[in-house]
């Protein structure tokens, strides 16, 4: 609630990142959520943290810096928190396309169903109430 309070100590570039999140949530919705944006910002935002950390795995080697047994784990546990998001982002996309399925069942039926952003508001507000 008091996030923004004093906007001179938040980099203009989140404010900004910020704002266009919200742009592109309120649009998804107002459309019916016909795109996981969920799925699609997580998954590019893992990819950018993967590839920084491969990077700076390879300047570490390349500097000439010894490698030791404790830094030749450090390729699983990347590789093991992969496949843990992979399958949390799976699950996600599950929960999405059931909520598209269950649209058009109930689109067919003549009644109207929540949008998968809805589902995610309002997931939100029960979370900050309790």
């Amino acid at each position: 609630k008091h996030l923004l309070t004093n906007t001179q100590l938040i980099p203009r570039e989140l404010i900004l990142l910020g704002r266009n999140m919200n742009i592109v949530r309120s649009s998804n919705k107002a459309l019916g959520s016909p795109v996981n944006r969920v799925a699609i910002m997580a998954y590019y935002a893992n990819k950018g943290t993967y590839m920084e950390n491969k990077l700076k795995r390879r300047e570490k080697t390349s500097s000439g810096s010894d490698i030791t047994n404790t830094s030749q784990i450090i390729p699983w546990k990347m590789a093991y928190s992969e496949v843990l998001f992979r399958a949390q982002l799976f699950m996600i996309s599950f929960i999405y396309y059931s909520t598209r399925v269950w649209q058009k069942i109930n689109s067919l039926m003549g009644r109207e169903a929540k949008g998968f952003e809805e589902m995610l508001e309002e997931g939100i507000a029960q979370t900050i109430e309790a």
